[in-house]
C-alpha cells in the first residue's frame, strides 16, 4: 500500500472516530442530570397518576425528564419542560395544584421544571 493511501486511511479512521464520538454525545443529550437534589413532600400528591406519600424524595431532572425516587426505588418518571424564573428560586420545592404536582422549583436556579399534564 502506498504512503498516500495509508494517510487517506488514517484520516478516514480519525473522521469515523470523531463521528462516533459526536453521535454518542448527541444521544446522551437530555440524559445528564441538570439537577440532582432531595425534596420533601409534606402532603400526599400525584405525578402522572402515581401517588407520592409525604416524605423525602430524590429528584433528578434532565433537559426533558424528571425521575423521582424514594429509598433508591424509582417512583415515577415524567416529561418536563423548563421555564424561566423572574429571579433565582429561594426554595427547593414541589408545587402542587390541589393534590397534583405541577412544578418543581430548585433553590438558586433561574429556571423551574413544569411537569407534563
Amino acid at each position: 500500500m502506498s504512503r498516500g493511501a495509508k494517510q487517506v486511511m488514517s484520516v478516514v479512521a480519525v473522521l469515523m472516530l470523531c463521528m462516533t464520538m459526536a453521535a454518542g454525545i448527541a444521544a446522551a443529550k437530555g440524559t445528564k442530570p441538570v439537577v440532582n437534589t432531595t425534596m420533601s413532600l409534606y402532603n400526599t400528591a400525584t405525578v402522572l397518576g402515581h401517588e407520592l406519600k409525604a416524605g423525602d424524595y430524590n429528584v433528578q431532572a434532565t433537559d426533558t425528564m424528571v425521575t423521582i425516587s424514594q429509598n433508591n426505588k424509582v417512583v415515577v418518571e415524567a416529561p418536563i419542560t423548563w421555564k424561566n424564573e423572574t429571579g433565582k428560586s429561594q426554595f427547593t420545592t414541589f408545587v402542587t395544584d390541589g393534590n397534583k404536582v405541577t412544578e418543581l422549583h430548585f433553590s438558586g436556579k433561574t429556571q423551574y421544571a413544569v411537569l407534563a399534564s
